[in-house]
């Protein structure tokens, strides 16, 4: 549970001063995919205080963040400001990543100049950064693209697109951003009918991307929504009977960790029509506990004596 409170804290609790809605200009015109996490939204819902609590009382985080801000000039909790992640196709692990932030470039550039394979290279009036990371061993690039906006990618080419939108020498405007409904806090979409996997492909509309959006209601609850548009109702049904079987096996695999099917109970799955549906909520106030309840309840379970199996078996 202390590692997922870590994560939720670098993830979700960074504190931006001017966060935004996704801009649609900072995105090629052919991106098949985004997500957007804006944290100012974030910051005013009960969900963030509550994780900000837990995470004082179980993670020496003011001590991490000081050993960031002390070595690469990075305090995410105060200088990152918002962060686009896309792609223009659906390549495996491959994304480019926009970092807002109001930071000295000078730290950070030295820190990762210390990485094995350092190098720069020069990209019209930019400059690229490559090195291999020390914690994967895998290749990254990264730009200072400069308007307190940081680029980085798993591959050049895609680096240079980043580059290239933000120039204005590449088509920018994506049309899967869409203004978020209030209180929306983290937005994505996805052009899944031109996905890699072809069964997910021949189910969906060309027309209208899939969506999904994690936000708190003025009530207090926490709401996840997921939208699918099929090619035709009949898909449709077919899409919204696939997610109730995945939900059944979920109570199946669930059984003997009760606190996690009742919250599995609170997903719902509605078609309409050509479009299918899914949400789920839950109050923020109570959600760390629900998963704090179910993180007990999996290590009674695993820890239970395994019932005594028949001779021969």
């Amino acid at each position: 549970m202390r590692h997922l409170i870590a994560t939720l804290a670098l993830l979700f609790l960074s504190p931006l001063a001017f966060a935004a809605p996704p801009n649609a200009k900072h995105l090629p015109a052919d991106a098949k995919w985004y997500l957007h996490l804006d944290v100012e939204a974030a910051k005013q819902t009960a969900l963030f205080d509550n994780v900000l609590t837990a995470v004082k009382t179980q993670f020496p985080i003011d001590d991490v963040l000081a050993q960031l801000k002390a070595g690469i000039g990075v305090n995410p909790l105060t200088d990152i400001t918002a962060i686009t992640v896309y792609n223009n196709s659906f390549e495996k692990d491959v994304a480019a990543v926009v970092i807002y932030a109001k930071i000295d470039v000078g730290p950070l550039n030295n820190a990762l100049a210390q990485n094995p394979d350092y190098k720069e290279t020069v990209y019209g009036k930019h400059l690229l950064l490559g090195w291999t990371d020390n914690n994967d061993g895998k290749p990254k690039t990264g730009c200072f693209y400069g308007d307190g906006i940081i680029l980085m990618a798993d591959k050049v080419d895609t680096l240079k697109l980043a580059v290239d939108t933000l120039d204005g020498t590449k088509p920018a405007g994506s049309a899967l951003v869409k203004e978020p409904a209030k209180g929306v806090f983290l937005s994505a979409a996805a052009d899944l009918a031109h996905a890699n996997d072809p069964n997910v492909a021949q189910l969906l509309s060309s027309s209208q991307a899939a969506t999904a959006s994690i936000g708190e209601t003025a009530d207090g609850k926490l709401q996840v929504s997921v939208n699918l548009t099929a090619k035709s109702p009949e898909q449709a049904a077919q899409i919204k009977k696939m997610l109730d079987g995945v939900a059944a096996f979920g109570q199946l695999a669930t059984r003997d960790v009760p606190t996690a099917a009742a919250l599995l109970n609170q997903v719902t799955v509605t078609a309409d029509g050509a479009k299918v549906i899914a949400t789920f909520q839950h109050d923020s106030k109570t959600l760390l506990q629900t998963l704090q309840k179910i993180d007990q309840e999996n290590k009674a379970r695993m820890a239970a004596p395994k019932p005594a199996q028949p001779n021969g078996l």
